[in-house]
């Protein structure tokens, strides 16, 4: 293989890389949406996402820095997992919930959506 046909392909593996971290990212920009403006407990999964931007928490913290119930918290933790928001850390006891490098490459949309939301209602 010469080294132009090298190149070629590299080009075009690199270019279906792009295309596919584009898509990737468009995608979780309408998961955040979705997920934190859109949906019944949005306002509620803001109040999340903005305690977890300042430092990484376990679920009882949250229920307690938030002031509500653990079970509502979880739910919606889960909720965050489920569509990869958030990832965890550490054991069953004191599991902390992180951002996952999604959510970290759009954090740009994160921020308009927390700027979007009226979390005065939750």
């Amino acid at each position: 293989m010469a080294f132009g046909e090298l190149t070629i392909n590299y080009v075009s593996s690199l270019t279906k890389c792009l295309q596919a971290s584009y898509a990737i990212s468009k995608w979780m920009d309408g998961v955040l949406w979705y997920l934190l403006a859109s949906s019944r407990g949005g306002p509620t999964r803001v109040r999340i996402v903005r305690a977890l931007d300042q430092r990484p928490r376990n679920a009882n913290e949250l229920a307690t820095e938030l002031d509500m119930d653990y079970t509502t918290i979880r739910h919606h933790l889960d909720v965050l997992l489920d569509n990869n928001v958030v990832r965890t850390a550490g054991g069953d006891y004191g599991t902390l919930y992180l951002f996952t490098d999604q959510v970290t490459s759009n954090w740009e949309t994160v921020e308009e959506i927390l700027e979007t939301v009226d979390t005065e209602e939750s």
